[in-house]
């Protein structure tokens, strides 16, 4: 999967200028088995979990209609990741 300015990424966040059309989040799991092998389920796992919070996040900034931080959704991949492992013992 590509991003918008073309380079590699395993998520990406859609959002349109026009409020009224949807959004789109996209995660890419078709190696998932391949991680699987080469990281171990759980680490697997926790990519996915993280890429799926960064681009929460980048939905929240959206909503919001503010710019999109990085950095600040990054940190919400972080912690959706951290919340997950305290609340399941393992994966």
């Amino acid at each position: 999967m590509r991003s918008q300015d073309g380079s590699p990424c395993d998520a990406k966040f859609f959002g349109p200028y026009n409020m009224n059309e949807e959004p789109c989040i996209t995660i890419a799991t078709g190696l998932f088995d391949d991680e699987v092998a080469e990281l171990g389920r759980d680490n697997a796992l926790a990519d996915y979990i993280h890429a799926l919070g960064t681009q929460l996040i980048g939905y929240d900034q959206w909503l919001a209609e503010r710019e999109f931080d990085r950095e600040q959704a990054g940190l919400g991949g972080e912690l959706l990741l951290e919340a997950y492992q305290m609340a399941v013992p393992r994966p």
